[in-house]
């Protein structure tokens, strides 16, 4: 038997790193988070310029600047389209995807799962690279196709009618995999008996999807709305390599205004207003999404 003393050790050294432990994240947090954060919305009220090493306050400037630019409201309009349509096709396929999985042979189930997972190892600068020539106008394999049926292609990246269209549907691509994935997770849960009760019943495929899976998907659902909408406003890599924004501002979301305006006119004061009216864009979305889903 371990004594008292033994016990009471023990003890003592489990308390000591639960408070090591303890403060190691509160450093690395304070540290690395919060301390940007506060950093950067006290720096949002100034004119915090590295390049001419100015930090002077300036109060609300920085946000009416930015609210007067044209480009940054274009910038707010494209993003929050291309978030919600992203976002919509996203989970409608994904859905309708590990729907139609299930419901394959087993043998094929695995392979339609990895196929549908594969994009998402591909990093999104690779796969924007790639889309970039298949939407090219001149040697892309899509115009390619329409010419084999007699269709002229228009010009997809360096047309404002196309541009957005062409980065929400190579966005889509690349990430609905995960979304079927969780989708298949969702549906799996329920025991296979009672979709096997359902079909002795005389349920039909579709009346098995609307009224048994359904409505357990609805939380994976929500999941994937908010995930996907914070994801896809802060969006910016795909945008900067297919068509830098253009042709004009047909293209131009917010990650490349902020961008822009940090690292190439290095305005910090004003780069970090706009980090936090995306912040908000966010949040305003996410709690409508929410109040939608509880409504």
């Amino acid at each position: 038997m371990i004594s008292r003393q033994r016990k009471k050790s023990i003890r003592s050294g489990q308390k000591m790193m639960v408070y090591i432990v303890a403060t190691a994240l509160i450093l690395f947090y304070g540290i690395f988070v919060f301390f940007p954060m506060i950093y950067a919305l006290v720096g949002s009220f100034f004119n915090w310029n590295i390049a001419r090493g100015t930090f002077t306050f300036n109060g609300l400037d920085n946000y009416i600047s930015i609210f007067s630019a044209p480009k940054f409201r274009a910038g707010i309009i494209n993003s929050v389209i291309f978030s919600v349509i992203a976002t919509i096709l996203r989970c409608f396929l994904g859905m309708v995807i590990a729907v139609m999985i299930y419901f394959s042979s087993q043998k094929l189930k695995e392979f339609y799962r990895t196929a549908f997972f594969l994009p998402i190892v591909i990093s999104m600068v690779a796969a924007s690279y790639v889309w970039k020539w298949f939407f090219d106008a001149q040697n892309g394999i899509f115009n390619w196709l329409l010419s084999v049926i007699g269709v002229s292609g228009p010009n997809w990246l360096n047309d404002s009618s196309f541009a957005l269209p062409a980065i929400i549907i190579m966005t889509v691509w690349k990430d609905v995999g995960f979304a079927v994935v969780l989708y298949l997770a969702g549906i799996s849960q329920v025991s296979p008996a009672i979709y096997e009760a359902a079909k002795v019943d005389g349920a039909t495929k579709p009346q098995i999807f609307r009224h048994i899976m359904l409505p357990l998907l609805g939380a994976v659902t929500t999941f994937l709305l908010i995930t996907s909408i914070i994801g896809y406003i802060q969006s910016f890599d795909q945008f900067f390599v297919m068509t830098e924004g253009g042709p004009g501002t047909s293209s131009y979301v917010m990650g490349l205004y902020l961008y822009e305006t940090a690292f190439k006119s290095y305005d910090f004061g004003k780069a970090s207003a706009v980090s936090f009216v995306m912040f908000f864009v966010i949040l305003i979305l996410t709690l409508l999404n929410s109040k939608k889903k509880n409504a």
